[in-house]
């Protein structure tokens, strides 16, 4: 599994760095990513930090901890990802305060965690591939139909 989503990191990577472009930043999280995943533990979170990190180095970083009108993030309230805005208070929104929470301070992600946190990051990063659809994602979604 963890080659699969080497391919997905290697993708996004393709797609977020132009041509003779050089960002050592992210690829200094690439190199950390790729080691984090040879080694197979808690590649879920491995990949949303990934995520979230590529966005900051690509200038399209959210604040966590903040909402877009400005209010703390509040424990207990749900939030939306608004493009362009940041994240708005919302009933019924894709992702929880607290998850935000551990996001903002880099902290471990328990499983309803990792789901919104997927949910969230999917959401930021399709609003910047443009209607792209990424091989690595169909890739993985029939992997793991056959699992």
């Amino acid at each position: 599994m963890a080659l699969y989503c080497g391919f997905y990191v290697n993708e996004l990577v393709g797609i977020f760095v132009h041509k003779a472009d050089p960002q050592p930043g992210i690829f200094a999280l690439y190199i950390r990513c790729l080691h984090e995943l040879s080694a197979a533990q808690n590649i879920e979170q491995t990949l949303r930090y990934f995520e979230l990190d590529l966005l900051r180095e690509a200038g399209y970083a959210v604040d966590l901890a903040y909402s877009a009108d400005g209010e703390p993030i509040a424990a207990g309230r749900r939030y939306n990802f608004v493009a362009d805005y940041g994240m708005a208070q919302a009933d019924g929104g894709v992702v929880g305060g607290d998850t935000l929470a551990l996001l903002a301070g880099r902290s471990e992600l328990p499983a309803a965690a990792l789901a919104e946190a997927k949910a969230l990051l999917r959401k930021m990063l399709d609003g910047h591939l443009q209607g792209r659809h990424l091989r690595s994602r169909a890739v993985l979604a029939k992997i793991i139909k056959r699992l």
